[in-house]
């Protein structure tokens, strides 16, 4: 018997209902008595009936839901993308008490495009996001923030766990070794990270910061980890 309509001391109904191809929708009954098993069961009619009305709407809201999925992910990554990024700073992230954003860049990516091609560029892009997925707990996110540039949201972090996290990002792609027909390379990352709320109470002008802290990382040589200080901010020849 099917552990889920299994109970102890219940009587059990069960009544599967395909919504579509990919949906089977199982309404299970339990009633205390073989009388109110049978009282239920003379309301089959009724309540298949209720479910055959229902499919169409049911079927609308589970397109609408998968189609607003599929704007908020990047198909080539299956990372989330910037529009979810614009819709959760604006109403959702401010919810948490502390969180560390993390912009993180591949050094010299437009090299791999003009020189392998844009196929093997999609598999460095790609490449990325795996190790930004392997690296992060399952209550964070990872977006493609745009290009070869992606932006990681990590919740509870101190700046130590922070950086840390980061240079093992960048440590796991740097040994990474990406295969064209003639010959193998290897690539770098650079990420910039800054705090909220510690650098900023507002979240975009954190990933503004953690910008400024990417470009720095850049400028000084790329393959590294930099943290926003505010000294940057004010620098005018940044």
């Amino acid at each position: 018997m099917c552990q889920l309509c299994y109970k102890d001391n219940k009587e059990t109904l069960c009544l599967p209902f395909n919504i579509s191809e990919d949906l089977v929708l199982t309404l299970l009954i339990y009633v205390d008595s073989q009388e109110e098993l049978l009282r239920i069961n003379h309301l089959i009619p009724i309540i298949t009936n209720y479910f055959q009305l229902a499919e169409p709407v049911l079927q609308t809201k589970i397109l609408m839901s998968e189609l607003h999925k599929t704007t908020l992910i990047d198909p080539m990554t299956e990372l989330h993308n910037r529009r979810f990024l614009d819709n959760y700073l604006e109403n959702e992230i401010t919810k948490h008490q502390n969180f560390s954003i993390m912009l993180v860049d591949i050094d010299l990516f437009k090299q791999v495009n003009d020189t392998y091609g844009h196929n093997i560029g999609d598999n460095v892009i790609k490449s990325v996001a795996e190790v930004l997925t392997n690296n992060i707990k399952g209550s964070d996110y990872a977006i493609r923030f745009g290009g070869e540039e992606f932006l990681l949201i990590a919740f509870n972090t101190s700046k130590e766990d922070a950086v840390k996290i980061a240079n093992n990002i960048r440590n796991e792609f740097a040994a990474k070794i990406f295969k064209t027909d003639k010959k193998t390379f290897t690539k770098t990352l650079s990420v910039g990270i800054s705090y909220f709320p510690v650098d900023s109470s507002s979240p975009w002008q954190c990933v503004k910061f953690a910008d400024l802290a990417l470009y720095v990382a850049k400028k000084n040589g790329r393959n590294q980890v930099i943290s926003f200080e505010a000294e940057m901010y004010s620098d005018i020849s940044i």
